[in-house]
């Protein structure tokens, strides 16, 4: 959830074993608008109903269970005891973006009645580049 003081701390992880809906995530389960709500993720069709609401993030590889389920046969970046590039990996990426998001989404230039915003009008005005971004 997104407010103008940051990220809620309710901010929470939504798996597919918390969906009313088998074989797919939704926000039926999060309490608040869906107008404040931010879904990064690394599979669009998980979010069938809510893209909208989806940055698409790059699939963060650090165990090396999450290498082998994807068929990559390399070592993982715990197995090396390292971490991706701190300015351009994947998690510095999607940080980016989500302060680019937050900061437009609450520019006070904008009005100062912020309940009427809607951080899926916010992806849109960018016409998909935070999402494309994010990968």
């Amino acid at each position: 959830m997104v407010s103008c003081h940051g990220f809620s701390p309710l901010s929470s992880v939504i798996s597919q074993a918390d969906s009313t809906q088998r074989h797919q995530k939704g926000l039926d389960v999060v309490l608040g608008p869906k107008s404040a709500v931010l879904i990064l993720d690394d599979t669009e069709r998980a979010w069938k109903n809510h893209k909208d609401n989806l940055i698409l993030m790059e699939r963060y590889h650090f165990f090396a269970s999450s290498c082998h389920q994807f068929g990559f046969h390399c070592k993982s970046l715990s197995e090396l005891k390292s971490d991706e590039s701190e300015p351009d990996g994947a998690l510095a990426t999607i940080l980016k973006v989500l302060q680019q998001t937050h900061s437009t989404l609450f520019d006070p230039e904008l009005s100062d009645n912020f309940s009427g915003r809607d951080v899926r009008q916010v992806l849109n005005r960018f016409g998909g580049k935070s999402r494309r971004d994010a990968r």
